[in-house]
């Protein structure tokens, strides 16, 4: 079998274009949120200026999100679920949002609403975890990094659990990520001894997904950070490299995740660019 964690391949990172093109500014820092499983995460801040569109078109990334609104009159937060489907979220503009985004639940405490039953929804951060004060902590934070510590001390104490033993799943998810959503099942079976209808029943159970989908999203949104850095590479190596049969197959799969077909996803964000 492939080995997917070897010193020449980097994980997926998912990414959110609608998070990032067209903003006032955008930063971000990836760093490891769990020692015990690995688990790394992406804290994020941006600005919605008057002239930026409300509207924010959320492609399916796998990954929850917590998402602070700096508004100094009602500051908030929500924890958005994992995205599966192409959704539209509404922010408002004038303000700063600082954002955290684990890229696994492995990790993750068991929080008051369910994880998996929260994908593709959302609820206000004080109905999942009861601490008053961080959200008013992370507005009145005076840079990014501030905010990064003030988070990190309040994920330690009801996001993180540092105990999790990680098990065959988690290996899984690792390796369906380290492969760009290109591992097969059957390496799946081989590696870990189990069956494959074992091996969709406990990831599905403990990642609300099916190991097939995860790797299609995995797929896609590779394929998505390659156009992103079009000038890098050939059009065909977005088709190909990405794990795609042909053309037609990538852009009826990219369509699926994205609503539009990748030329217009792409001329949408060069627009917002400008």
């Amino acid at each position: 079998m492939k080995d997917f964690f070897d010193a020449n391949n980097t994980a997926m990172v998912p990414s959110q274009p609608g998070l990032v093109f067209g903003k006032a500014y955008y930063v971000q820092k990836q760093k490891e949120c769990n020692q015990v499983t690995k688990t790394d995460a992406v804290f994020y801040q941006f600005r919605l200026d008057k002239k930026n569109s409300t509207e924010v078109q959320m492609v399916p990334d796998a990954c929850m999100d917590i998402l602070f609104c700096c508004d100094p009159k009602n500051p908030r937060a929500t924890l958005y679920g994992k995205r599966l489907e192409n959704k539209t979220i509404t922010l408002e503009p004038g303000f700063d949002y600082f954002g955290f985004r684990p890229y696994s639940e492995r990790g993750i405490k068991k929080l008051n609403s369910n994880l998996i039953d929260l994908c593709d929804g959302e609820a206000p951060l004080n109905e999942v975890i009861h601490d008053s004060d961080i959200i008013e902590k992370i507005h009145l934070g005076k840079s990014f990094e501030e905010r990064i510590n003030i988070f990190d001390d309040f994920a330690q104490k009801y996001i993180i659990d540092n105990g999790k033993i990680t098990d065959f799943t988690n290996y899984v998810y690792r390796a369906i990520c380290y492969s760009r959503g290109n591992m097969r099942m059957e390496d799946i079976t081989s590696y870990t001894g189990y069956s494959e209808r074992y091996v969709r029943k406990k990831f599905k159970e403990f990642y609300g997904i099916a190991p097939k989908r995860f790797s299609s999203i995995i797929r896609f949104q590779n394929s998505l950070q390659m156009l992103l850095n079009f000038n890098k590479c050939e059009f065909s190596d977005v088709v190909y490299d990405s794990g795609f049969y042909d053309q037609a197959h990538f852009i009826r799969e990219f369509k699926k995740f994205a609503a539009t077909t990748p030329s217009s996803f792409m001329e949408k964000f060069e627009k917002s660019c400008v």
